[in-house]
């Protein structure tokens, strides 16, 4: 396995190349697009608004820019399809997290 490199939300752009990967049981999905909005949520965490519309878009999709640096997820149902948590939570929950499970060397 290769280690995700993240992209803090600060760097996205505006108008910035974004690409959506994600799938139901039936099939994987890969649409690429541009990044529409940016949005400071109440916490302080950024969101991302994009012209990507899938109609099978559902929470767990990543959206990637074109150097394949995780820009943000797509978490829970109650987003707009096309729209994206910055990976910002995401890194900082796997940075403040400890394992459950300690694995033998």
């Amino acid at each position: 396995f290769v280690a995700a490199d993240f992209t803090l939300g600060s760097a996205v752009k505006l108008a910035q190349s974004v690409v959506a990967l994600g799938g139901t049981k039936e099939k994987n999905i890969i649409s690429s697009g541009i990044v529409a909005s940016i949005d400071k949520n109440a916490d302080g965490s950024l969101a991302f608004e994009t012209s990507i519309v899938s109609k099978d878009s559902a929470a767990g999709y990543y959206l990637i820019d074109l150097q394949g640096s995780l820009i943000g997820v797509h978490i829970g149902e109650t987003l707009p399809k096309n729209s994206y948590f910055s990976a910002d939570i995401v890194k900082n929950l796997l940075a403040s997290t400890t394992p459950l499970v300690k694995i033998a060397h």
